[in-house]
């Protein structure tokens, strides 16, 4: 063999070796296989793409774990999953309940009640306080009382025939109105006057303001002038629950007390106990009632 042929046959050998090592450098680099892809031009199958994805996956989940083995160390009791997934807000601790707004009139200093009392072209006085309770205007009422007006006073009107607060309030069966003036010192034993009614006749027909009458202080026997008395008048309207919480609070069914009848187109004044008046009305109910107590 010719020395020429020899140089030729060792360069083409070095070209050899450097072209090789180029190319597992450049794989290296770019982490692309030359080889396979010049060997064959068909497309992956599953299996070899699933192949190839492997490695990826395992660095993925590698990272994972050891990101939950450092969590674990620095706190045993937590879960760093749940701690970064759930971010949803937690119910309010140790929520105050929503109060009711209160009454304005509560906030008013007396002054300011009468200032209001008269932008309500109303005047400070027995007359107009006795109309609001009539009239059964609560709100007018509070400011009456705010501003210091007396809760027994009486206003005489030839056209009616109550004269206090708590009469009108009683007898239209204003429950709120009764509270009201009872809870501002309202006489729960006062007489009209007129007719000689006192607040437990009036309120015969009602049972829940007999209760706040009673509750306050009135007298179940109280009457005026002998005349009539809660109990008999309870009778005499065929009323037995009133009767029952009547007699429960003490009311005689004995008491003696003056009553009118007609006898031969004229008035009569008779006197007559309760268990009397229900024996002449031939209640029953009333009478084994009354003779109970």
């Amino acid at each position: 063999m010719s020395m020429k042929l020899k140089r030729s046959l060792f360069l083409g050998t070095i070209l050899l070796v450097c072209l090789f090592i180029w190319i597992v450098v450049f794989q290296t680099i770019t982490g692309s296989d030359i080889f396979s892809k010049s060997s064959t031009n068909k497309p992956k199958s599953a299996a070899e793409k699933e192949a190839t994805s492997l490695p990826k996956q395992t660095k993925s989940t590698s990272a994972i774990n050891v990101s939950q083995t450092v969590s674990t160390n620095q706190n045993p009791t937590s879960n760093p999953i749940s701690e970064q997934v759930d971010t949803s807000p937690k119910p309010e601790q140790n929520s105050i309940p929503a109060q009711a707004p209160s009454d304005p009139v509560d906030s008013m200093s007396p002054i300011q009640a009468r200032q209001e009392i008269g932008k309500l072209s109303a005047k400070f006085d027995s007359k107009d306080f006795v109309q609001a309770a009539r009239n059964k205007d609560i709100y007018l009422m509070k400011l009456f009382l705010k501003a210091g007006m007396d809760p027994n006073v009486s206003y005489y009107d030839p056209d009616q025939n109550l004269t206090i607060p708590l009469a009108y309030a009683v007898y239209n069966e204003h429950l709120e109105g009764v509270r009201l003036l009872l809870k501002h010192g309202a006489d729960p034993n006062a007489i009209e006057i007129d007719g000689g009614l006192t607040m437990l006749m009036i309120a015969t027909g009602e049972l829940e303001i007999i209760k706040e009458l009673i509750n306050s202080g009135a007298q179940p026997d109280l009457n005026y002038d002998k005349f009539n008395s809660p109990l008999y008048q309870a009778v005499s309207l065929g009323r037995t629950e009133v009767a029952k919480l009547l007699l429960t609070h003490g009311a005689d069914p004995n008491l003696t007390t003056v009553d009118t009848e007609d006898i031969n187109g004229e008035s009569t004044l008779i006197r007559l106990t309760p268990l009397e008046k229900a024996v002449k009305m031939r209640n029953k109910e009333m009478i084994q009632l009354l003779s109970k107590n």
